[in-house]
């Protein structure tokens, strides 16, 4: 049973949020606030899975009470289920460590699956988000970028190591994309389970350790385009 604290400073989109998911089978809501001290106080006594966040108001407001929360709580993975979706809060959310950032007038009913591919160990953005980290991403490694005399340097940024697989290569790529798991499980004709077992052995192989690290890779390698759909 998945233990879920809502935090929320909308009072009617908390009660909403808590009716929904109090409806699924495998979820338990261990805690439910309205103020950032209300998510304080709970992780004194509760270390849930997740954490479904969002705050407009006080000296949190948005994210920033993420890394608190992250040093009371080490493994509770957290979710930022807002109506955001400016870049400004984007960079700050994926700075402050965020888990899964999903819209709150499009994305309600896909929270549940995102928990579950959350706490099976993934991250998750609404679709939305995500093309919009490839847009930061991408504008961040052309400003790293070596200068066209630095040949020899780019071409060892670019070297992939040769223990990934074509598979691990189109799943990297699927995900710049923005797919999610299930997504990139049916167009590869996989299981779910498969999918993530490939992204966390090509993960440990490119040294990376989250969905926004595996966007930038597949951006600075090109494979966002390597594999589209002919």
């Amino acid at each position: 049973m998945l233990q879920i604290i809502i935090i929320d400073d909308h009072e009617v989109d908390r009660v909403l949020l808590q009716k929904f998911l109090a409806g699924q089978p495998d979820f338990n809501i261990a805690g439910v606030g309205g103020e950032a001290y209300d998510a304080c106080l709970m992780l004194n006594t509760i270390k849930p899975d997740i954490i479904i966040l969002d705050l407009e108001r006080g000296c949190f407001a948005g994210t920033d009470i993420i890394p608190l929360l992250k040093q009371k709580s080490p493994k509770t993975s957290i979710i930022y289920f807002t109506r955001k979706e400016n870049e400004t809060s984007i960079r700050k959310a994926i700075a402050n460590g965020i888990d899964g950032y999903l819209l709150k007038f499009t994305d309600l009913d896909k929270l549940p699956y995102c928990i579950r591919e959350i706490h099976g160990g993934c991250s998750y953005m609404s679709p939305k988000i995500a093309s919009k980290v490839l847009k930061i991403c991408s504008e961040l490694i052309n400003t790293l970028q070596p200068e066209k005399n630095g040949n020899d340097a780019r071409e060892s940024a670019n070297i992939l190591p040769s223990t990934i697989s074509r598979t691990e290569l189109h799943i990297f790529s699927c995900i710049a994309r923005g797919c999610s798991t299930r997504e990139i499980a049916q167009t590869l004709n996989l299981k779910p389970g498969t999918v993530r077992n490939y992204i966390s052995s090509a993960m440990q192989k490119a040294g990376l350790h989250s969905r926004t690290q595996i966007a930038m890779y597949a951006l600075n390698h090109g494979l966002h385009h390597s594999f589209d759909e002919k």
